[in-house]
């Protein structure tokens, strides 16, 4: 769209039944509703008994595409009864994607179980592949036994998922070690599982490679954020520093350190607050150009915190973007003032939130609606209201115009909630994944 052609119109909307090429994937699983025979699952055994099925359902962004996902269990192991019904899983962070990578999305489950004593929770990965006008895949991980049971503890997205284009896929977890007292040298612990081979490999003391001894120092208060892939290099993403990039693929892995291009946070939580927060909120980093670029986008205020609300800091001003170059060096190739974006667009001036690259033009950025700074009693109408509308949209940085618009209802995640235009991502202020549905294998 031109600019001279955009400036005063209202952007346009999508239709909602497109065949995208790319899609926003919201990162909470939902139950199947009872007659849908629409959307085709993909199914897999899993290690506490049962079945497990999977299917997408895609649209165009900035429309939000979602997985449904059909559970059921072996009631006899479970609970010791006999019947083979799909059931629910109660809680949504229990149904989740955590990484995708073309049209690969690693999924993490934690199924209830009884073990005859307590009950208690079966913990499992798989990963869904959705093949265009082809047969879906749903294939179970085995256990990594070498190193934990529980792999992903501390809920934040620590593993990802890398394909080649020949089939081969490679599943890869990333622990950051610090040294010991008054050693500010870190190291990083991978475990990756190989597809092709069907187990895991523990690799430990990987080297991470920095400039010098203060990024050392900062790798120490290490939070992952988000977990993406490029090339061959699957990246993990700390929104306070910086991102440890690494070849997985490699018989020898090292670690390579990239700054973010910001002041990185001394710590790793607000020393008031006792909190990380949710720097999604203000900050990402996307995979572009049908994955040959690596793109931040960050639209903190100065003072922010980053805990998913407005109260607590200056709204945002400014959409400031960079690109990786080859060098591994970030270069700024845009800053958009938010009150002018409106402005053009004729629309009133709103908070922006949830920043993601579109995975085929770089330079479009999509966002969320945020609120409206409120005071304590319209805060707490809006939890007792777990409807509330949140629109999404499309900025163009070249022409510095709305592209885009689309709305979407926060949603927790209970069963009779979900509906075409529910998004838990947005209730729980988690980045959406992007997924590249144009790839055959």
């Amino acid at each position: 769209m031109d600019s001279d052609d955009a400036a005063g119109s209202r952007p346009k909307k999508l239709a909602r039944y497109d065949h995208p090429n790319w899609a926003m994937l919201d990162c909470y699983l939902r139950p199947l509703r009872d007659g849908d025979t629409t959307t085709a699952l993909a199914y897999a055994s899993t290690g506490s008994g049962g079945k497990i099925g999977v299917g997408l359902v895609a649209a165009a962004p900035p429309r939000t595409s979602y997985l449904l996902y059909q559970w059921i269990p072996d009631e006899g192991r479970r609970c010791g009864g006999s019947s083979h019904k799909p059931t629910m899983i109660h809680r949504s962070w229990d149904a989740k994607a955590v990484a995708a990578h073309g049209n690969s999305i690693l999924l993490h489950f934690l199924f209830p179980m009884n073990n005859g004593t307590f009950p208690g929770k079966s913990e499992e990965f798989f990963v869904y592949q959705a093949l265009p006008r082809r047969t879906r895949r749903l294939t179970k991980l085995p256990t990594c036994r070498q190193n934990h049971t529980f792999m992903n503890r501390d809920t934040k997205m620590n593993t990802g998922i890398l394909r080649r284009e020949s089939g081969e896929f490679v599943v890869a977890h990333l622990t950051v070690l610090p040294g010991g007292r008054g050693d500010h040298r870190v190291t990083a612990e991978l475990c990756c599982f190989f597809g092709n081979k069907g187990s895991w490999r523990r690799t430990e003391c990987v080297p991470i490679i920095c400039c010098d001894e203060a990024e050392q120092k900062h790798l120490g208060w290490w939070k992952t954020d988000v977990v993406l892939s490029f090339g061959d290099f699957i990246c993990w993403v700390d929104y306070f520093r910086g991102i440890l990039l690494c070849d997985v693929f490699s018989h020898h892995p090292v670690v390579k350190y990239v700054p973010l291009p910001v002041t990185p946070y001394h710590g790793n939580c607000n020393p008031h607050l006792r909190i990380r927060g949710a720097p999604a909120t203000y900050r990402s980093v996307s995979v572009t150009n049908r994955g040959g670029g690596i793109k931040f986008v960050d639209i903190a205020p100065g003072d922010a915190w980053f805990c998913g609300g407005h109260g607590v800091a200056r709204l945002p001003s400014h959409i400031s973007s960079w690109t990786l170059t080859e060098e591994q060096l970030w270069v700024e190739d845009g800053v958009v003032s938010i009150k002018e974006v409106f402005g053009r667009a004729g629309l009133p001036s709103s908070p922006l939130e949830c920043p993601l690259v579109d995975m085929i033009d770089p330079d479009t950025i999509y966002f969320v609606l945020g609120d409206d700074v409120q005071d304590d009693e319209q805060e707490e109408q809006e939890l007792r209201d777990p409807y509330s509308q949140s629109c999404l949209i499309a900025v163009h940085m070249k022409s510095r115009t709305v592209d885009m618009i689309s709305c979407d209802i926060r949603s927790f995640g209970s069963s009779d909630m979900y509906r075409n235009t529910t998004s838990c991502n947005l209730y729980f202020h988690e980045p959406f994944i992007s997924l590249n549905l144009d790839v055959s294998h």
